[in-house]
């Protein structure tokens, strides 16, 4: 086998590596953002305003350590290696926060309250010294706006795929419990959780050791978007990741007590699961439609869709088949707005001068934000 050949072969190692850690992480992103409201007021005995302001002062913490990470670890992680490391370590950190926030209920309640808000405080700050080193290799790995979108879309159907698991595991294991029996199911999934978590990142730092750096290009590549069009990025493109994480965050903690509380078992199961398969089948339609149009474009007619599947959710209630059209679209619509903003993202750090870490840093910042409004309205 040639050099050429051997740096090829190394390239697609780490991306499944890659592919694997996400996976991985994802999970602990939606246990956390489908499943903690579900679980301090089921679980833990809360009630709703009660877990809306303790999620709310755990995700000011979070969007803070965001933008801080960003801005402090962007010096020391401007190379695919480095930035697997800071990873692993935060995966390790963050696997131990979570497994000591799932015992809460075990917590005197005289003691519970105090309790949750130091450990869901710890796994905040872990969770985002995991994320945004990880987050910004998607930067790092990629040349151009065609291996951009493609990677952007294979983390997002990885996402769905963790979403599906965590609403596969809310469904087999926690619908229908309460108090210390559905805390013992969730210390289970959340143990579980934490060690795929760790065990994948520590894969992926193995994995880096043989990866080549590789080459940034100006953010043209394949995708015409940036090159032919004023360049959507700075407070244009974090204004957009904004309104998305927002609209998309606020469902996300709401799916849950749709699925418990408004439908029948038949049309929750359809309905997560929709949302989920919509997800992963979206990325690659979105990818084949960005080959002939611009990633802005492409974001716009998500945006579209995202708009008319909302619309179509008035239909829930009218059985499970009726409730499978609007997730699986609004699934779809989701999964190519985020795909085109991380493709954005991706391309605008990669300019000459940038920072990957810190420009992740400055949009999971968005996400946290977001996170927190929909906690306090809940």
């Amino acid at each position: 086998m040639d050099g050429n050949s051997r740096t090829i072969t190394g390239k697609l190692k780490f991306e499944h590596s890659y592919y694997a850690a996400h996976l991985c992480k994802s999970l602990l992103w939606y246990l956390s953002a489908i499943l903690f409201a579900y679980f301090l007021t089921e679980a833990c005995g809360f009630s709703p305003a009660t877990m809306g302001a303790i999620l709310a002062a755990s995700l000011i913490c979070n969007a803070i350590m965001d933008a801080l990470l960003g801005c402090v670890l962007g010096k020391f992680a401007r190379t695919v290696q480095a930035a697997s490391r800071l990873q692993l370590f935060g995966a390790a950190a963050a696997a131990i926060a979570v497994i000591g926030f799932a015992f809460s209920p075990q917590i005197p309640e005289q003691w519970r309250t105090a309790y949750v808000l130091v450990s869901l405080f710890v796994f905040r700050c872990t969770y985002s010294l995991f994320d945004v080193p990880q987050n910004a290799i998607l930067g790092l790995l990629a040349h151009d706006d065609n291996a951009r979108a493609r990677i952007a879309g294979g983390r997002l159907v990885l996402s769905a795929a963790a979403q599906l698991l965590i609403a596969s595991s809310f469904i087999a294991l926690l619908r229908g419990f309460d108090g210390e029996v559905l805390g013992d199911r969730f210390m289970i999934i959340a143990a579980g959780c934490g060690a795929v978590a760790l065990t994948s990142s520590a894969a992926l730092v193995f994995a880096a050791r043989r990866q080549p750096e590789v080459a940034q290009t100006s953010p043209t590549g394949a995708f015409p978007s940036i090159a032919r069009k004023e360049p959507f990025k700075g407070k244009r493109l974090l204004f957009a990741s904004a309104v998305l994480s927002f609209t998309i965050a606020g469902g996300r903690i709401i799916e849950p007590y749709v699925a418990d509380f408004s439908i029948s078992r038949d049309e929750a199961t359809a309905f997560l699961m929709s949302i989920a398969i919509g997800q992963m089948i979206g990325p690659l339609l979105w990818w084949r439609l960005a080959r002939k149009q611009t990633l802005i474009d492409v974001f716009r007619w998500s945006v579209i869709l995202l708009i008319l599947s909302n619309l179509g959710f008035l239909m829930l209630g009218r059985g499970a088949l009726i409730a499978m059209v609007p997730s699986l679209l609004y699934g779809v619509a989701i999964s190519g707005a985020g795909q085109m903003i991380w493709s954005m993202t991706a391309a605008w750090s990669a300019v000459k001068g940038n920072l990957p870490v810190q420009l992740v840093g400055m949009f999971d910042l968005d996400g946290g934000m977001a996170d927190l409004r929909n906690s306090l309205a809940i």
